[in-house]
């Protein structure tokens, strides 16, 4: 499954962090990942994390002071890098702009103390994509008799629906999927 977020965090003092973010952008009708399960302790990402970073969009990363000591943090960011994904850097008020990783220092940051603040800053950034939802059931007398048995957006114009033609004309750099 392909995601617009994953979000990377440490468990010890970023969970509560990442569940208020997966909760709102869920709202929003963002497809999230974040792993629930605890981190064992094998040396690399597993195929699961992996498979879901590779899928993603975005990649938000919550930096808190345990995610500077967890390997698996910095592991998703490194990974992240490498990917080339669009990186939404969070940082908590408590971690100072020496100890944040090297990698996010030039990127631009949303900062936080509260779960609220870290909320109110996402929702400052412009990049949430919702999906469209085009109504397509039901039928109608509005095109009688061309629609008959038939919803309107299905009658054809040319060699296509009128639904296609929508379709077609919507721009995806708005967009992160369309409902039909």
């Amino acid at each position: 499954m392909n995601y617009d977020v994953f979000v990377s965090y440490a468990h010890g003092d970023g969970f509560q962090y990442a569940q208020a973010v997966e909760e709102h952008l869920n709202g929003l009708c963002v497809r999230v990942f974040r792993d629930k399960s605890l981190p064992n302790d094998a040396a690399t990402i597993d195929s699961r994390i992996r498979k879901a970073l590779h899928g993603s969009e975005r990649v938000l990363v919550i930096i808190t002071p345990d995610s500077l000591k967890s390997r698996w943090v910095m592991g998703e960011l490194d990974f992240a890098t490498k990917a080339k994904k669009r990186l939404v850097v969070c940082v908590h008020d408590s971690v100072p702009q020496h100890r944040w990783p090297i990698i996010v220092r030039p990127v631009q940051c949303i900062r936080f103390s509260r779960a609220n603040e870290l909320i109110e800053g996402i929702n400052k950034e412009a990049f949430w994509k919702l999906p469209v939802i085009v109504p397509a059931a039901g039928l109608s007398f509005g095109l009688y008799p061309l629609n008959m048995g038939m919803p309107k957006i299905a009658v054809p114009i040319g060699d296509k629906p009128i639904l296609h033609h929508i379709v077609e004309r919507l721009d995806p750099s708005f967009f992160s999927r369309v409902i039909v």
